[in-house]
């Protein structure tokens, strides 16, 4: 009879280790930044289509500035990022526990391979090393979710912020950060009295440039997101990163009744050094300018001069704030 006990309690034990065991392996999977090698996968679609990425990633990393914001606010910390590619005052520019994979005109991606992620976000800046960062970890996914040829800017960051949610099992989370932006956006287009003049305009090393409304950077995602009237269209030309190669004369002949400026060297001044001694910011650069000094929007003050920060950050939480700050500009002005 004791030995039947003896059997018994035996099994009970074992029974019981198994049961704990279960318990803790349905548990890990709530841990978003443990070891490698996620217990489940899903399949969600990227510019290449349909890929399978762990659910939930266990150490992911991230090269991509359209998504780094939305990931620091999920409070998802990734083992690599480009990190010299952040704005001086986010939480994960000076974390070094984060592997820095470097600025993308050349890039560590050693970096990316010591870390040993399961999961690549990577695009934008970085988008040009999209095979090499494939054949350098090739069981791991490397995704992008960069804008299309047929996508408008707009529609790229919802696409974007909605995969991202589903990666992360963060979707009612991107469902309110789409809301917020549309609701913004909205606002901002409401705002608009839809006939004022509006000219894109890029400053860079002491130069006033004129940013094309429909491929410059800067100002132009807003020209077909609030319907905006160009004061200026370009037809082909030198359009590069620092505006088109248009006089200053020209600029103040089209007389915009409205500018929306990008300051590109703001980011650079304020990490100091020669940069900064070197810089002149882009509202003393336009109120100063004789030959745009009788235009509409100096002599009335309608320059919306977007935060420094968007020439590094250029996601979905940045052009609701962008939206927000021209809502309040156009209201002002009626």
């Amino acid at each position: 009879m004791k030995s039947s006990i003896r059997t018994l309690g035996a099994l009970s034990a074992a029974a019981s280790l198994l049961f704990i065991s279960a318990c803790g392996s349905s548990d890990s999977g709530d841990d978003k930044t443990g070891a490698s090698g996620s217990s489940s996968t899903i399949t969600i679609t990227d510019n290449s289509g349909e890929v399978e990425v762990p659910n939930p990633p266990k150490q992911y990393a991230v090269t991509d500035n359209l998504s780094m914001r939305t990931l620091m606010d999920w409070d998802l910390k990734p083992v690599a990022a480009a990190r010299s590619l952040m704005p001086k005052d986010w939480e994960w520019t000076d974390d070094k526990s984060i592997k820095d994979t470097g600025l993308h005109v050349e890039p560590d991606l050693e970096q990316l391979v010591a870390a040993q992620p399961d999961l690549v976000i990577n695009g934008y800046r970085y988008g040009q090393y999209q095979d090499k960062i494939a054949k350098l970890l090739p069981d791991t996914p490397v995704v992008t979710f960069d804008r299309k040829d047929d996508e408008s800017h707009i529609d790229n960051l919802v696409r974007h912020t909605e995969q991202l949610g589903k990666i992360f099992e963060k979707e009612d989370e991107a469902k309110a950060k789409i809301k917020e932006f549309e609701d913004a956006q909205a606002k901002a287009k409401e705002a608009y009295d839809g006939k004022a003049t509006t000219m894109g305009i890029t400053t860079s090393g002491g130069d006033i440039n004129f940013s094309d409304p429909a491929e410059g950077r800067g100002a132009s995602p807003l020209f077909e997101a609030l319907d905006l009237k160009p004061a200026l269209e370009v037809k082909g030309g030198d359009s590069t990163d620092k505006g088109n190669d248009i006089s200053v004369e020209a600029i103040a002949k089209a007389n915009p009744d409205w500018m929306i400026v990008l300051d590109r060297d703001a980011p650079l001044a304020a990490k100091g050094g020669e940069a900064a001694e070197d810089y002149t910011p882009a509202k003393d650069l336009l109120t100063k300018s004789d030959a745009l000094k009788n235009t509409t929007a100096v002599k009335n003050d309608q320059i919306i001069y977007l935060p420094a920060d968007l020439y590094l950050d250029e996601g979905i939480e940045m052009y609701t704030d962008i939206f927000n700050q021209a809502e309040e500009a156009f209201s002002a002005a009626k």
